[in-house]
């Protein structure tokens, strides 16, 4: 089935064929619903005054819609108030008590101090348009503005792995906690237990809002990236002791439930050399902010040369 719009001047053809519509469809709906797009569109665009004067089907195949688009309104004049709360949020600079924007703008005007209002934490606000009235082909409107409460986020709930370290959980809570609620903090905290390796996340964080507070949900589940890699033989020497030759390489990471990373490595060739290291990470010590690093490495080369450092490091964290 076959879709044909037409103005009703070669004016209007030219401004229906530069915003383009689907010609091929599967049925009747999908016709009606193409012309009440280009409807739409044309609202958009400023002809506001659009409509339909005739559909009709010219043969088995085709329907044809005439459009009276009649005059565009370029501009419109928002009244948004001497004392707007978009004004004092310092969303709005205008200095007067009406904005005159171009009318394609309208909806990006719109969607801008919503996305500024959301950054500041009014996340339920909503903008709309009212009382529209046309005086001497130029147009005017109202601004209503319902704010809502600024949003905090006031908790957050760690659900699917009950025993995430309480340590981190803390820490989290820590920096996020009465923070402004807005979709950047979120993706802030979904990118922070990104980091930790022992987690993945099922899904996005999502939000629940009440009346008085701001809730996220974080989704998580244990991972194990532990690794575990080694080969290890033995043999006899001249005086037929076993000696054991081959190397370890293990990686434990949160296996106590408390964020915690041993490494240990460990390489003999049954002869003169060894290798020796270990390592140990304890974040968030008692639940506290320090944390602490200790490592352990010896390099031995038969039996006149050994080579042992230590270090302990404690950290805290911001």
């Amino acid at each position: 089935m076959y879709l044909k719009i037409i103005g009703n001047s070669n004016i209007e053809n030219k401004t229906i064929d530069s915003i383009g519509y689907n010609t091929n469809h599967i049925n009747i709906k999908s016709i009606f619903d193409e012309a009440n797009s280009m409807s739409e569109k044309l609202l958009k665009l400023g002809f506001i005054e659009n409509e339909i004067i005739e559909n009709k089907k010219t043969n088995d195949t085709t329907f044809q819609f005439v459009f009276d688009i009649r005059k565009k309104t370029n501009f419109i004049h928002i009244y948004i108030g001497a004392n707007s709360e978009l004004k004092t949020l310092g969303i709005l600079k205008n200095k007067n008590d009406t904005l005159k924007i171009a009318f394609s703008e309208i909806e990006n005007f719109m969607n801008q101090n919503l996305k500024l209002l959301e950054q500041k934490g009014f996340s339920l606000s909503s903008l709309k348009l009212i009382n529209y009235r046309k005086t001497n082909h130029a147009l005017f409107a109202g601004l209503d503005l319902q704010i809502g409460n600024k949003r905090q986020l006031n908790d957050i709930v760690i659900v699917g792995y009950e025993k995430f370290p309480e340590g981190h959980k803390k820490n989290i809570k820590r920096l996020y906690k009465n923070k402004v609620f807005n979709l950047e903090n979120l993706k802030k905290l979904k990118d922070d237990f990104d980091k930790f390796r022992f987690i993945s996340q099922k899904k996005y964080p999502e939000i629940l809002f009440t009346k008085d507070t701001t809730k996220v949900y974080v989704y998580l589940e244990k991972t194990k990236p532990n690794r575990f890699d080694g080969l290890v033989g033995f043999s006899n020497d001249e005086k037929k002791k076993i000696k054991f030759n081959g190397y370890l390489d293990l990686l434990l990471i949160n296996t106590l439930n408390s964020g915690e990373e041993f490494t240990l490595f460990w390489k003999s060739d049954g002869a003169d050399q060894k290798t020796f290291n270990a390592g140990l990470e304890l974040p968030y010590i008692f639940k506290t902010r320090f944390g602490l690093k200790t490592t352990l490495n010896i390099f031995k080369q038969d039996s006149t040369f050994q080579n042992t450092k230590t270090n302990l490091d404690i950290g805290y964290f911001f």
